[in-house]
């Protein structure tokens, strides 16, 4: 993706038919609208582009967000780490 002074986003195509079809995606948008917001409050350096570097990770972590049944038996402070379902890793 490259940016410029004309499109500072560098977004080029934002054909998103099939995830914005889903009543989710309205209430990701605005969550997102609200953490950027709050980042910005917060002073949080690196703007969009640490907003967009933070919600990557998490993306990629969706996979792991569910509590396994393998998993289930590991006491907490295993390995050093708590393990909670509810974030990724």
């Amino acid at each position: 993706m490259t940016t410029t002074q004309i499109n500072p986003t560098g977004i080029t195509n934002y054909d998103i038919a099939p995830w914005a079809h889903l009543p989710e995606w309205q209430a990701l948008s605005q969550a997102l609208n609200a953490v950027a917001l709050a980042a910005n409050d917060a002073r949080i350096d690196g703007g969009q582009d640490a907003l967009v570097a933070a919600v990557g990770h998490l993306a990629r972590g969706v996979g792991f967000m569910d509590w396994c049944q393998q998993c289930d038996h590991l006491p907490d402070g295993i390995d050093g780490e708590f393990h909670d379902p509810s974030t990724a890793p």
